[in-house]
């Protein structure tokens, strides 16, 4: 499984490319988020990665799935570690019938 984090200066083509590749290739991505830019990255992003599925005329989309986490950060230019709340978007493959119901599809991790 790919794990990849998101900033407010993340790419979007970039990382749309990367989660409609992953998609394709039927394996789950999680992207962590700290933040209200950075989750607005994501959101893009994903926008972007399920127009790039649209345009392969596939019979598939995105499943998303949030979860709260809490990320633990050190850095030198803090006196003291501490945690955040941090949200991992878990993004998988899911399968669109002929009646646009949608069901899921594992993944490999």
């Amino acid at each position: 499984m790919e794990k990849l984090k998101v900033s407010k200066s993340t790419k979007i083509h970039s990382l749309a490319g990367a989660i409609a590749y992953k998609v394709r290739k039927n394996e789950a991505v999680d992207i962590t988020v700290v933040g209200n830019q950075a989750l607005y990255q994501a959101m893009k992003a994903i926008i972007m990665a399920r127009k790039f599925l649209q345009n392969d005329k596939s019979s598939f989309d995105i499943d998303i799935k949030p979860e709260y986490t809490i990320e633990h950060f050190e850095s030198d230019s803090l006196d003291y570690p501490h945690d955040v709340t941090a949200i991992v978007l878990h993004i998988s493959k899911c399968e669109i019938d002929n009646k646009n119901i949608i069901t899921n599809i594992n993944t490999t991790n």
